[in-house]
């Protein structure tokens, strides 16, 4: 049996509306574990597949951090911990389209996801540093939300 069920985690999933469209979102842990959900944005914005990021997310058994949540907060609560936990729509179960946007001091990438004809509902952000990147999810339509990682890759 892999490990990598240590870390990668199946999640809720739920819809969500915005502006009277409905969209398919999975929930996010707060810490430490991905959904598998989540493997999507992460590979997406580091080109690399899902095998790769599965990869690196499992070298953590090793006691290498390659891949790393900082958090995951929701921002419409009063309490962030103990709150509803945050949610992220679907690469995969929805229409999406993106835009790129310029970059802002560190970033290498940023961009900003549309679902199902929402405009701008996550923003999506590399930054380069000299020893690592970090990868900031913005939720900013719906149940908001923001999602840090470090990539020691």
């Amino acid at each position: 049996m892999s490990s990598v069920i240590e870390f990668i985690k199946d999640t809720a999933q739920s819809t969500e509306k915005i502006d009277n469209k409905t969209i398919k979102c999975f929930e996010v842990p707060r810490m430490r574990f991905f959904s598998k959900g989540e493997l999507l944005y992460i590979g997406f914005m580091l080109n690399m597949s899902d095998q790769e990021v599965l990869n690196k997310i499992n070298e953590m058994k090793l006691g290498r951090k390659t891949i790393e949540k900082l958090y995951a907060l929701r921002l419409d609560t009063d309490n962030i911990w103990t709150g509803p936990r945050p949610v992220l729509p679907s690469l995969l179960e929805n229409e999406t389209d993106l835009t790129e946007l310029t970059s802002m001091g560190n970033s290498t990438l940023r961009v900003m996801l549309h679902f199902n004809g929402i405009k701008d509902v996550v923003c999506v952000s590399l930054y380069e540093y000299d020893e690592y990147r970090e990868l900031v999810v913005t939720k900013l339509r719906g149940a908001r939300c923001v999602i840090r990682y470090i990539i020691y890759i």
